[in-house]
Order: structure tokens, then C-alpha cells, then sequence
């Protein structure tokens, strides 16, 4: 029997026990056993989804394999995990609350399952990860202000879930942010004028939740945005958007006159008095 060299191989073992991963088709060639441990290594190239570096597991990609179980939280443990991606499996239970130990963690996918519970506080020491993807979920509490220290975000997509509450002054922080979605929540109160500090966003999506109040003046003046959708809130006033930019502001209560265009039945403003 072979025997695992360290802690890393029988953390991959964790998943197999607990999901159907080990039954997939796809996956029959992921082989543990009933102790816990791998009968080969999970590097030896015969393990699908699974990528190595000198020997360590720095990949796991098992998208949309439908297998359902739940996240084992000894799967954190893999300390060179760089990339981890188990979106549309059908996956339940609660976020692992000790998923900061990956702190080598850039991109992470949990999409697309029906996980409940909150966003661990511990979230927030993965300051390397560049993409979090958390969208269409049952999790529910508010954006973790712990979330200020991961400044390496480039995409935080958090969509279709029940997370409330404000949206937190912390976005303003995540400068590296390019993509923000945020749409179908429950979030309330006002846009925090914070975020015009990004300014490499260049895309953000917040429709469909309770945002009131106006929309802050100096998000117009933002140097790299493409496209703000606010659509099935009520925010009020006169619209601030001064430059021809993709604005998708139908459903709200603005004032003034409005250039209009259509594009794909949607309206976009441009130019306002």
C-alpha cells in the first residue's frame, strides 16, 4: 500500500470521503482507502483535477461534477494550494470556518452550491487571493469587515445570496478590485463613497438589492470604469454620470434629463444637465 508522505495526501482523501467525488466517472481514479489514506500519490498524474508542483498539490479544479457532500475542513490543510475551484457540485453545510490556514490561496470557487451559514471571519487572511468567487448560496450575515486586508483581490463576486446589511466602507481599501459583483442580496443603505478609490475597477454590478440614497458624485470621476449596473434599487436624485460610460439605471428615481441608448433592451445613460 502506498504510503502518504505527508498530511496533504490524506487531506485530498478528505474530499473523496466526504463527497461523491470517488464515484464521478470522471474521478474513478481517485483511489483512497477506508483509513483514509491514498493507495498512490494524488501527484503521480493519474489523479483528474489534481495539479502538482515539485511533488505538492497547488490545484484543485473539479467544477460542475454535481457530487454533492459537503467541504471537509481538513482540506485546508494543503498548505501550497494555490488555486481551488468545486463550483456547481452540489456541495452543503457550512463555509469552513478555518479556511485561512490556505494562506497561499489566489483564486477560490465555491459557486453555484447550497452552502449556509456565514463568511468566516478567517476569510480575511487570504491576502494573496486574487479571485473569490462566493455567488448563488444560501449564506446569509453581512461582508466580514475582516475582508479589508485582502488588498490582492481582482474579482469579488458574491451574487444570489442572503448576505444583508450595509455595504461595508472596506471595498474602498481593496485597490486591486477590477470586477465587483454584488447583485441579488439584501444590502441596504447607501452606496459608500469609498469605492471611487478604486481605481482600477472597471466593472461593477449591484441590482437587485435595497440600496436607497443617491449615488455618490465621485464615482463619475473613476478613471477605468466600463460599466455600473444599479438596476431594482431605490436610489434617488439626479444622476451624476457625466461621462459616456455603460450606466444601467432603469428601476430607480432619478431626476434631470437623461441621453439615452438601448442597447439589449437595457438603457444606459450617458449625459445628464
Amino acid at each position: 500500500m502506498y504510503i502518504a508522505p505527508d498530511a496533504a495526501d490524506a487531506a485530498i482523501c478528505s474530499l473523496a470521503h466526504a463527497t461523491k467525488v470517488g464515484s464521478v466517472q470522471t474521478h474513478t481514479k481517485w483511489r483512497c482507502d477506508f483509513d483514509g489514506m491514498p493507495r498512490t500519490s494524488p501527484c503521480d498524474n493519474n489523479w483528474p483535477g489534481i495539479i502538482c508542483e515539485s511533488g505538492s498539490i497547488i490545484s484543485i479544479a473539479l467544477p460542475g461534477l454535481n457530487f454533492g457532500g459537503y467541504i471537509p475542513t481538513q482540506l485546508f490543510t494543503i498548505s501550497t494550494l494555490r488555486y481551488l475551484d468545486l463550483s456547481r457540485n452540489g456541495l452543503t453545510g457550512e463555509f469552513p470556518s478555518n479556511i485561512g490556514i490556505s494562506t497561499l490561496l489566489q483564486y477560490l470557487n465555491f459557486g453555484s452550491n447550497p452552502l449556509n451559514g456565514t463568511i468566516p471571519t478567517s476569510i480575511g487572511d487570504l491576502n494573496k487571493l486574487e479571485y473569490l468567487i462566493l455567488s448563488e448560496n444560501s449564506m446569509s450575515g453581512d461582508l466580514p469587515t475582516h475582508m479589508a486586508t485582502m488588498t490582492d483581490l481582482k474579482l469579488l463576486s458574491i451574487t444570489i445570496t442572503s448576505i444583508a446589511g450595509t455595504l461595508p466602507t472596506l471595498l474602498g481599501v481593496l485597490t486591486s478590485l477590477e470586477h465587483l459583483q454584488l447583485s441579488g442580496n439584501s444590502f441596504t443603505g447607501t452606496i459608500p463613497t469609498e469605492i471611487a478609490s478604486l481605481n482600477l475597477l472597471r466593472f461593477m454590478d449591484l441590482h437587485n438589492n435595497f440600496l436607497t440614497g443617491l449615488i455618490p458624485i465621485e464615482l463619475s470621476t473613476m478613471p477605468s470604469v466600463e460599466s455600473f449596473i444599479f438596476v431594482g434599487n431605490t436610489v434617488t436624485g439626479t444622476n451624476p454620470f457625466i461621462s459616456i460610460k455603460p450606466v444601467i439605471l432603469t428601476d430607480n428615481q432619478f431626476n434631470g434629463m437623461v441621453y439615452t441608448a438601448n442597447v439589449s433592451g437595457s438603457t444606459f445613460g450617458s449625459e445628464y444637465s
